[in-house]
Formats: structure tokens, C-alpha cells, sequence
């Protein structure tokens, strides 16, 4: 029985949050005040110059306590912007495959 109403409580709760999204979004001035995204947490420039200085994607998130995953998507033209051009590549990251560096370029 207590079942019944705990479900019964869910649904109300649900609809009356729903409707509140629904009006938020059928208007363009509260729209923009209640949904404006997240602040930028990682800057794009810092995580393209490390790359210069010979850190490989793995070693650029661990120095930027972030994931390799946002590593690749920071920046311009896709992320990992810096990456792109094989002559630009630290000595150190050529041991790597081949395909790794294609898909980081956009594919050839």
C-alpha cells in the first residue's frame, strides 16, 4: 500500500517538473537565465601548448588532472588541434601508431 503512494507522490513530482521545464523553454528570457551551460573549466590554449613542449595526450591530462577524452575535444577544429601535423610530433610520440595520429588529424 505504502508502494502505491510513493509512486503516486514520483508521478506528481514528475509532472510538476515537467510542466516547469516545459514553461521555461516556451520562454526565450527564461530560457536564458535558468539554461546557460557550465562554466569553462579547462583552457583550450594551455592544453594546445603542451603538446609543444613534448607531452603526449595521456601525460597532458594527468598534468591537468583532466581526462585524456577532454584532452582530445578542448580547442578548435575538433581539439587536440596541435596534434595534428606529424612533423610537429615530439620525438617521444612516434613510437605510437600511425593510426592513432590519422584519427587525431580527422582522417586523411
Amino acid at each position: 500500500m505504502l508502494a502505491v503512494f510513493a509512486q503516486f507522490e514520483t508521478d506528481v513530482r514528475r509532472e510538476g517538473q515537467a510542466e516547469g521545464i516545459a514553461k521555461v523553454m516556451a520562454d526565450p528570457q527564461l530560457r536564458k537565465s535558468r539554461y546557460r551551460g557550465g562554466t569553462a573549466r579547462i583552457d583550450p590554449d594551455h592544453v594546445q601548448m603542451l603538446p609543444r613542449e613534448g607531452l603526449g595526450p595521456a601525460a597532458i591530462a594527468a598534468r591537468m588532472g583532466i581526462s585524456r577524452m577532454s584532452v582530445f575535444s578542448s580547442g578548435s577544429n575538433g581539439g587536440a588541434a596541435s596534434l595534428q601535423n606529424s612533423r610537429d610530433r615530439p620525438a617521444a610520440s612516434k613510437k605510437l601508431p600511425a593510426l592513432f595520429w590519422q584519427r587525431l588529424s580527422g582522417f586523411p
